[in-house]
C-alpha cells in the first residue's frame, strides 16, 4: 500500500473567552488531497505562543464569512482550529489555535480562504489571574493550580528527571506567563505545545527527544551556520517543540552517517518551521549546540 500524505483542518464551535474547556465539536472539516491546504505553523521560542496560517482552496465567500473574526470577537467568543496530518488517513494533531485573522483571497483567479491563528494567546498572555499559595507547596503542584485556573493541561510524565522545590506564602499576580515564571523562577523552564505546558530543570534535564537520520526523516544534511548553530530540515514531526534535543549519528569525524554509532551530533532546538502543501511537507528548525 502506498503511504499517500493525508490531513485535517477543523474549525471548531464557538466558546467563551473565559472558557476552560478544551473540548468542542468540529463545524467544519477540510480533507486533504480532496481539498487544497497550505498552512506553515512558526515558532518564536519556547515560552512564546506559537503562530499558523492556513490556507484552504475553493471554499466560498460565504463559507468564509461565517468565520469574521471581528464579529465572533464581539460577541465574546473565541473560534477553534486544529490541524492534522498523517498518512493514509491516519492523522495527528499537529497544532490548536484560535482564528485571529479571517482573509478571502484569490491565487492566479482561484479562490482561497486564508485564517490567521494564535495559539492560546488570550490564555497565555492576556488572561490575569491573582492566586495565594498560603504555607509551603512544590513548586510543581503550584504550576499544576494555575494550569488549572487558566485551562492549560500540565503535562507531569517527566517531573522524575529534575529536581522539584518548595515555595513558601507566595502570591502570584498577572498574565498566566508572569505567574509561572513568578513560581518556577529561574530555577526550572518550561515550554509550551498547543495547551500543554511542560516543566523541564535549568540542566535541559526533561526535554523530549528525537533522533535523526535519512532512515527515519532527514532530508538534508545538517548545515552549520556557525560555531553554535545549525540549520536541519526533516519530514514533519508534529511533536516537535523548542526546547527538544535532536539527535543525530555521526562517525568518529563528525559525519553524518546512516548507521548507528556511538558518536551523535547533540543539538537543541531554538526555533522551528512546519510547512505543508500540495507538493510537500517538512520541518526546517534552527538548533545549537547542546
Amino acid at each position: 500500500m502506498a503511504n499517500n500524505r493525508t490531513g485535517e483542518v477543523r474549525i471548531l464551535g464557538m466558546k467563551s473567552l473565559n472558557s476552560t474547556s478544551s473540548s468542542s465539536t468540529a463545524l467544519y472539516t477540510f480533507y486533504f488531497p480532496d481539498t487544497h491546504i497550505e498552512f506553515k505553523i512558526s515558532s518564536v521560542s519556547s515560552e512564546k505562543t506559537n503562530g499558523c496560517s492556513v490556507k484552504i482552496f475553493g471554499v466560498s465567500r460565504e463559507t468564509t464569512a461565517l468565520f469574521d473574526y471581528d464579529k465572533i470577537k464581539s460577541f465574546g467568543l473565541l473560534q477553534n482550529v486544529e490541524i492534522l496530518t498523517g498518512v493514509n488517513g491516519v492523522n495527528r494533531l499537529i497544532y490548536t489555535g484560535t482564528i485571529n485573522k479571517v482573509r478571502y483571497k484569490f491565487n492566479n483567479r482561484n479562490p482561497y480562504m486564508e485564517l490567521i491563528l494564535d495559539q492560546n494567546l488570550k490564555k497565555f498572555s492576556i488572561q490575569e489571574i491573582n492566586e495565594v499559595f498560603k504555607g509551603e507547596i512544590k513548586a510543581t503542584e503550584a504550576v499544576r493550580r494555575i494550569c488549572d485556573l487558566a485551562g492549560f493541561k500540565f503535562d507531569s510524565s517527566n517531573l522524575n528527571v529534575f529536581e522539584d522545590f518548595i515555595v513558601s506564602n507566595l502570591t502570584v499576580k498577572g498574565t498566566f506567563e508572569e505567574c509561572l515564571r513568578q513560581i518556577i523562577g529561574s530555577k526550572l523552564n518550561f515550554y509550551l505545545l498547543d495547551d500543554t505546558i511542560k516543566l523541564y530543570g535549568s540542566d535541559k534535564k526533561g526535554r523530549v527527544e528525537f533522533f535523526l537520520n535519512f532512515d527515519n526523516g532527514l532530508q538534508l544534511y545538517p548545515e552549520q551556520e556557525d560555531d553554535e548553530t545549525y540549520s536541519i530540515q526533516s519530514k514533519l514531526l508534529p511533536g516537535i517543540e523548542s526546547g527538544s534535543v535532536i539527535r543525530i549519528p555521526i562517525d568518529k569525524y563528525g559525519r553524518v552517517t546512516d548507521f548507528s554509532s556511538e558518536y551523535y551530533l547533540n543539538l537543541v532546538v531554538d526555533k522551528y518551521e512546519h510547512f505543508f502543501n500540495e507538493m510537500t511537507d517538512a520541518t526546517k528548525l534552527e538548533c545549537n549546540l547542546l
